[in-house]
C-alpha cells in the first residue's frame, strides 16, 4: 500500500493543474531572486498551458490516439465469451449518508458488463478492484450495484486486491485459470483499454483469449467550433486522463518487456 500511495503522489506531476501550480511556484521563488524577467514568462508559460490544457481541442486530440482503435462496440457482431473481466474505476467508493458506492463519470463500464451479460455473451462476471485505506472493495460496491440491476450473485467473482491495473490482470489470471476460462471480455473505458489490453495480453501470455469492449467514449462531437477553446473543468479531467493513460502505457512497456 505504501508503494501504491508513493505511485499515486507521483502521479500527480502528471497533470497540468499540478504542473501550472508547480511553474507558478517557480516563478516566485524566480522572483524573490530577481529574475524578474523569467518569472514573469514562466507564470505566462503557466497560464497558456493550463488554458490549453482545459480546451475540448486539446483534449480530444489527446485522447483520439488512445481511443481511435476501441469505438463504441457492436454488441450483436461480439462474440460468446467465458467470462467478462469489469475492471475498477466506475465507482468513487462510499460517502457519508450513504450505503452503495458513488458511481462516478466512468459508471458506463458497469451497464456495459450488464448488457454484455443479458444478451448471454458470458455466463460469468468476475469484477476487479480492491479497497483503498482498509475501506470497501470496488470490486464489491460493484457487485451490488450489478445485483440491484438484477444479475445472480452466482454468476459473480470478486477479486478484491487488485491496486493497479497490472495487479488487475495477474490476480484475475489465477481466477481465469481456476474456471478455466479460454476467451473473456474485457470491459473498461476506452481510454484504458489500450494499456489494459496490452497489459492482459502481456501477463495471461495467450493462454486466454481477450476481447476488448470499450465503453465511456470521452471524445466530444459536435461542439461548436469557439466553444471548443473556451476552457473548461470538464476538458482539463479529460486532458488529466489522457495524459496519465498515455504516460501509464508508457511506463507499464518498459517495466514489462
Amino acid at each position: 500500500m505504501t508503494v501504491f500511495l508513493i505511485k499515486k503522489w507521483l502521479s500527480l506531476v502528471i497533470f497540468p493543474l499540478s504542473q501550472s501550480i508547480l511553474m507558478i511556484v517557480l516563478s516566485l521563488v524566480l522572483f524573490w531572486l530577481s529574475c524578474r524577467r523569467l518569472a514573469i514568462t514562466t507564470v505566462l508559460l503557466a497560464l497558456a498551458w493550463l488554458w490549453l490544457s482545459s480546451t475540448a481541442v486539446f483534449a480530444d486530440w489527446l485522447l483520439t490516439d488512445l481511443e481511435k482503435n476501441f469505438e463504441a462496440p457492436v454488441f450483436a457482431s461480439i462474440p460468446k465469451a467465458d467470462a467478462i473481466v469489469l475492471l475498477g474505476g466506475a465507482t468513487s467508493g462510499l460517502t457519508h449518508g450513504g450505503d452503495m458506492g458513488n458511481l462516478n463519470e466512468s459508471a458506463d463500464r458497469i451497464v456495459t458488463t450488464l448488457k454484455l451479460f443479458k444478451l448471454s455473451k458470458a455466463p460469468l462476471i468476475i469484477l476487479t478492484g480492491g479497497a483503498a485505506n482498509g475501506g470497501v472493495s470496488e470490486a464489491s460496491l460493484m457487485r451490488d450495484i450489478l445485483e440491484l440491476m438484477g444479475i445472480p450473485l452466482e454468476a459473480i467473482i470478486l477479486e478484491e486486491k487488485a491496486i493497479d491495473t497490472r495487479h488487475n490482470a495477474e490476480l484475475t489470471a489465477k481466477i481465469l485459470r481456476d474456471q478455466q476460462a479460454r476467451k473473456i471480455l474485457l470491459v473498461t473505458s476506452a481510454y484504458h483499454m489500450r494499456r489494459a489490453k496490452w497489459i492482459f495480453d502481456r501477463t495471461l501470455d495467450l493462454e486466454v483469449e481477450v476481447i476488448p469492449v470499450a465503453s465511456d467514449h470521452q471524445r466530444s462531437i459536435a461542439d461548436p467550433i469557439l466553444s471548443r477553446w473556451i476552457p473548461s473543468v470538464g476538458n482539463l479531467y479529460r486532458t488529466s486522463l489522457a495524459m496519465k493513460e498515455i504516460v501509464g502505457y508508457w511506463v507499464y512497456r518498459q517495466s514489462l518487456r
